[in-house]
């Protein structure tokens, strides 16, 4: 078990970390707590560290769980030409999650790429879930645009480094009143990932299938949040997506843009504690 330590000029956070094996090579996870689970998915490009506003908090009464997804933070990579599709990435979920030996129904928390992943989530294991959080992500698919960029992305970084992507990205994924010290820690993130699994995952971005017929259909209680500035995911694209949930609420998330739980993680978990508390009291 391995103590790492983040400082930013509002707190310190201990995350223990633990290194485990499943088929296609090593993965570190955050885990600690007891209780009902709590599967963060982080977002692209970046890493379990995205999560520091929540994982010390949650693990009070849950068992949280946070990893690192193939190519990203200290997990093992894959080639320069792989792909990483999402039911990839969802059924390294499933081994993660078989490794730690849980086998009850988790709830699954995915922001941006991370809630892509929870649609195809969704699609091949919906008995392993027993509420959702859907965060600043889309049900749809990428436009022939967004495809284009993403493959442009792979490219980019292969030939740049990962430092690169940091750069581009910036200031995209804040709200205009973020304080700087975070879009360091992001870009720090974004900076250690690996350059072949930036560039796997966003070829697997590319080709991914919607699941927004998927929702009407979704049979958990799921919470979908947005923040007030994200541009990338617009609040008002999340609600129309909430509203086709069967058992959904829909929350904008205040003074955050597309990083809401590390913007406004007072906001963020407030409102995931509510949410988890209504579900628990069925």
């Amino acid at each position: 078990m391995e103590i790492q330590r983040i400082k930013n000029s509002e707190w310190t956070v201990l995350l223990p970390l633990n290194t485990i094996s499943i088929s296609h090579g090593q993965r570190q996870i955050f885990d600690k707590g007891d209780g009902k689970v709590l599967l963060f998915v982080h977002g692209f490009p970046l890493d379990h560290r995205m999560w520091r506003g929540q994982l010390e908090e949650f693990s009070q009464k849950f068992r949280v769980i946070a990893p690192d997804l193939c190519g990203f933070g200290s997990s093992d990579s894959v080639t320069n030409d792989a792909v990483l599709s999402m039911k990839q990435f969802s059924d390294e979920l499933v081994e993660i999650l078989d490794a730690l030996d849980i086998d009850e129904p988790v709830c699954l928390i995915g922001l941006s790429m991370g809630g892509y992943i929870a649609g195809q989530f969704l699609r091949d294991h919906p008995e392993k879930l027993w509420s959702l959080v859907l965060c600043d992500t889309r049900s749809e698919s990428d436009s022939e645009v967004a495809k284009d960029n993403r493959y442009k992305t792979a490219r980019v970084v292969l030939e740049a480094g990962s430092s690169s992507l940091a750069e581009v990205m910036g200031t995209k994924l804040f709200a205009p009143q973020t304080p700087a010290c975070i879009l360091e820690e992001v870009k720090t993130m974004i900076a250690d990932a690996s350059p072949a699994g930036i560039a796997a995952a966003a070829r697997g971005m590319a080709e991914r299938e919607a699941f927004t017929d998927e929702l009407k259909s979704i049979a958990v209680p799921t919470l979908v949040m947005a923040g007030e500035y994200d541009s990338i995911s617009p609040p008002d694209e999340m609600r129309t997506m909430a509203e086709q949930v069967p058992d959904s609420e829909f929350v904008e998330i205040s003074n955050a843009g597309h990083m809401s739980p590390l913007e406004n993680p007072q906001e963020f978990n407030a409102t995931l504690r509510t949410f988890l508390q209504r579900v628990e009291m069925g």
